[in-house]
């Protein structure tokens, strides 16, 4: 299953802050489900795995293994290639008002809580409703 907007795949970017979190569980929601997805952060340094709670969650609870997750900053190039932009919180979609503003018609704002350095039961909580997003891409 490929996702198609006005007859072009859909290229999603997920975007949080530091893509160990969030975005990467999006991302991983989104290709179960057969779309074309990515995911980076504003404020992510190249090359750290995923939390260990959206790991252990995705795992558990629905199977979806991110251990190879690489974080990765958010790019030029990669805001580009994308038909669609999933910023997390508003703070995501500020930072690319003010940083690359000449793709804000891609962004899709939503409000989902930044489960850094909680415990596992918030971690299942945030992938829930991350999920019932991507469900409904």
């Amino acid at each position: 299953m490929t996702a198609k907007a006005g007859g072009k795949t859909l290229n999603i970017l997920f975007i949080c802050t530091g893509n160990t979190c969030r975005s990467p569980m999006a991302e991983a929601f989104a290709k179960y489900l057969g779309l074309q997805a990515s995911s980076c952060g504003t404020h992510a340094k190249q090359g750290l795995p995923a939390s260990k709670h959206a790991r252990d969650v995705l795992l558990r609870e629905y199977e979806l293994d991110i251990s190879n997750h690489s974080s990765r900053p958010i790019s030029e190039e990669l805001l580009q290639e994308a038909t669609l932009i999933v910023a997390m919180n508003k703070d995501h979609e500020e930072y690319i008002a003010q940083n690359f503003p000449r793709y804000m018609a891609k962004v899709h704002p939503l409000e989902v809580a930044d489960p850094y350095g909680c415990d596992y039961d918030t971690y299942k909580a945030c992938a829930s409703v991350i999920r019932l997003i991507a469900k409904s891409l």
